[in-house]
């Protein structure tokens, strides 16, 4: 039996201009309600909370579904704005300048 997959296109993100980065990272209107998000919710094994007008770009991020419905999430604790950093890296080294060195092995 014979199964293709079909790959997706994913649009090139350009971080080039503020606004572009700003496009990306707005709270939507559409964002859940924090009655649907109990206490402890993780996008991962990162901690998140429903975005709200309030809170940074630097600490949201934004989740499409496949119906192309935006959420948007606020990141919480030191580890979620260190992989918002990495995410938003222009290139290896600038990644690589974004994580501290694991000192004591």
């Amino acid at each position: 039996m014979n199964v293709s997959r079909r790959k997706q296109n994913h649009p090139s993100r350009s971080a080039s201009s503020p606004s572009a980065l700003e496009e990306e990272c707005a709270v939507s209107s559409t964002s859940p309600n924090p009655s649907f998000l109990p206490a402890g919710t993780s996008l991962g094994p990162f901690p998140v909370r429903p975005a709200t007008e309030g809170d940074s770009p630097r600490d949201t991020i934004t989740i499409r579904d496949v119906a192309g419905r935006s959420f948007g999430f606020a990141l919480l604790g030191t580890e979620s704005r260190a992989l918002k950093a990495l995410g938003e890296a222009h290139s290896a080294s600038e990644a690589n300048a974004t994580v501290s060195p694991i000192s004591g092995k």
